[in-house]
């Protein structure tokens, strides 16, 4: 291989690492502005939010939503949703799902912080 043909394998390595970077930074910010949305419309429609969804996603959302609210340390937020699933999803128990937010910590944000 010439040198020439590793600088063009080198850049283009680059290139793939820092597409893939800014995928994963796209889908962490996607994830967080999802769950402020969930948030709003849960705040806003009340149970009628999610009396056509499914009920293990919505359960699922519950849980990272959650989590990403101990995480940033919005308690009014996940006091809300405490007493909405306490009201609204009999038999359901708030996990908040903490895999979510060690995923999301190993995104750097291109502005030098975490997500």
């Amino acid at each position: 291989m010439s040198d020439n043909e590793r600088e063009d394998n080198n850049e283009i390595r680059k290139k793939i690492k820092t597409t893939q970077q800014r995928m994963r930074e796209a889908a962490v910010r996607d994830f967080i502005d999802g769950c402020y949305a969930a948030y709003e419309v849960l705040e806003e429609r009340g149970v009628e939010a999610i009396e056509s969804g499914d009920s293990d996603a919505i359960k699922m959302a519950l849980n990272r939503m959650m989590a990403l609210f101990l995480h940033k340390e919005e308690y009014e937020r996940c006091a809300f949703i405490k007493a909405f699933v306490e009201t609204n999803m009999e038999g359901h128990t708030i996990q908040p799902d903490w895999e979510v937010i060690e995923d999301m910590e190993l995104v750097k944000i291109t502005n030098g912080t975490k997500a």
